[in-house]
């Protein structure tokens, strides 16, 4: 997956679908909940990057499915910095699909999403990256106001 958002082509990145679609009939969630997660999280990121590059809606919305039941998974309690990455994951898509629709619904998901990934992120991860992710999210919120003034 690694590779496939590095290269300008989407292969790496259908590859990487294949293979987690894959890994997912053999981790299930009965039976390895937090491999099951960590493979639908890194499912919902190749989704959301072949999403991004190509325009395409309907795998942004899948990423974003696949986010969700992760996090069932994935909690704070649990596996906070893998939660915390998820909810970080799922406002990226959120903001991807909010930025291509009218309404402001999912630009507002998305501000939720960081909110929670900055209970724990600004703790865990870097000062650059933190200010990466206030940056999406200032953003968006100046988008939403921009959107309520019309």
């Amino acid at each position: 997956m690694a590779l496939g958002e590095r290269e300008l082509g989407t292969a790496r990145l259908e590859e990487a679908v294949t293979a987690c679609r894959l890994a997912l009939q053999e981790l299930t969630r009965g039976r390895v909940p937090l491999d099951w997660a960590q493979t639908q999280t890194l499912l919902g990121n190749a989704l959301a990057s072949l999403g991004g590059r190509h325009g395409n809606t309907e795998q942004l919305e899948e990423a974003v499915a696949d986010y969700r039941p992760a996090l069932q998974e994935q909690t704070r309690e649990r596996v906070p910095l893998d939660w915390a990455e998820s909810q970080m994951n799922l406002g990226n898509a959120l903001s991807t699909l909010g930025q291509r629709e009218v309404k402001a619904e999912r630009l507002e998901e998305a501000l939720a999403a960081w909110d929670i990934w900055l209970t724990v992120g600004e703790a865990a991860w870097s000062r650059e990256f933190v200010q990466e992710v206030r940056s999406r999210r200032d953003k968006a919120q100046a988008e939403i106001k921009r959107r309520q003034s019309r």
